[in-house]
C-alpha cells in the first residue's frame, strides 16, 4: 500500500490507488510547478497547460535538461512578444 502523499493533485482530476507507470528508457517524466502554466503572457493571459504540452512535445528525443531549457524559454520569449 502507498504511504507517502500525492504530488499535483487536481481537484478536476480522477486518481486510481495503485495505478503505476513503468517508465522506459528514453522515457521522459515533466514534472512542474503552477508557476510555468500560470506566469503572465499578457495582462490578462496565462501561458497555459496546451503550450507546455506543445513545448514538452516539440522537444521528443531531446534531453530532460534540453526540454526543461526550451520550454522555460518559450515561457519567456511568449511574455516579452506580448509586452
Amino acid at each position: 500500500a502507498a504511504t507517502g502523499f500525492m504530488l499535483g493533485v487536481v481537484d478536476a482530476a480522477t486518481y486510481e490507488l495503485g495505478a503505476t507507470v513503468a517508465l522506459q528508457p528514453g522515457d521522459l517524466l515533466f514534472c512542474l510547478t503552477d508557476g510555468i502554466p500560470e506566469a503572465r503572457v499578457g495582462a490578462e493571459e496565462l501561458f497555459g497547460m496546451e503550450r507546455v504540452k506543445r513545448g514538452v512535445l516539440q522537444c521528443a528525443g531531446r534531453s530532460a535538461r534540453a526540454t526543461l531549457e526550451s520550454v522555460v524559454q518559450a515561457v519567456r520569449s511568449t511574455s516579452e512578444q506580448l509586452d
